[in-house]
Formats: structure tokens, sequence, C-alpha cells
């Protein structure tokens, strides 16, 4: 990761939702990809993927954001917290249940306090009444099961 400092911070128009943990802003006329930082939501293909993704997109599609950039991913995209206003949206989906907060990741102890202290691993988000809302770091490693691996781990 990069070390991120006041001049990464930027504001742009969101353009794309890939899912619900990832934007496509429009700073300038370039195109930035940015994975909301400290969170996790479900996979497009994973149950209520869609959902996370439509929760996002209605707090932010085709409106200007700040984006505060806290460095880049190995895939190259801007981690960032993003708000609209006032709103942390990061915080804002862990709070309403579409997403989970990224421990492995993050030690942001609002995004803690946010999410439940139950593994997340087997415990379905709050917007989320199945079962098998596995978080996709499971998810993406077990070919889509889509399922709790047994012990929660």
């Amino acid at each position: 990761m990069g070390n991120p400092t006041f001049a990464d911070d930027f504001q742009g128009k969101v353009v794309g939702v890939a899912d619900g943990d990832t934007v496509t802003v429009l700073r300038g006329k370039e195109q930035v990809k940015v994975r909301l930082n400290g969170i996790d939501a479900p996979e497009k293909n994973q149950s209520f993927g869609t959902k996370s993704k439509d929760a996002l997109a209605g707090l932010v599609f085709g409106k200007t954001i700040t984006v505060q950039s806290k460095g880049t991913d190995r895939y190259g995209r801007t981690l960032g917290v993003i708000s609209v206003g006032d709103t942390n949206v990061n915080q804002k989906l862990v709070a309403g249940g579409w997403a989970w907060h990224y421990k492995q990741y993050s030690s942001d102890q609002t995004l803690a306090r946010l999410d439940p202290p139950n593994d997340r691993r087997c415990r379905p988000l709050p917007a989320m009444a199945v079962t098998d809302s596995t978080d996709p770091s499971g998810f993406a490693t077990h070919e889509g099961a889509g399922y709790c691996r047994p012990g929660g781990n």
C-alpha cells in the first residue's frame, strides 16, 4: 500500500457501482476505481450481493462524493472512505447491515462497534434474513459455495 497524504483525497461523481464495496468515480476526466476501505460486502453472485450493491448505489450513484484515500490495494484500486455530504458511506453500509467490518485489513474502531461481535463468517448480515450470507473472503476461496465454513474460519 502507498502512503496516502491529504493531497490524495479527492471529489468526484460516482459513475459506476461494481458491487457492494467498489465504485467508479469520475475525477476530472479520469475514471478511478475505489474499493471502500475497512468493509467487505457480499460478492455479486452470492446471496444478497445484488441487494448490497443496490444499497451502495442508492447512497452514491450519480452523486458527488469525497474520497479520503487510504492507499491502493493489490489490484490497483484506490482504497477509500467515501462520504456524501456528512454521511460516511462505509459506516452506513455496516450499520445498515449491507457489509461487514473487514477486520483482517482494518482496525477502525467505529466500524468494529457498528459490526456485531459474532464471527462474521457464519453470521448473516442484519439486512439478510438467511444463514448462507458467508462473508466474501470465505465465499471466494471456496468456489462460490455460499455457505459458512466449518468452525467459522
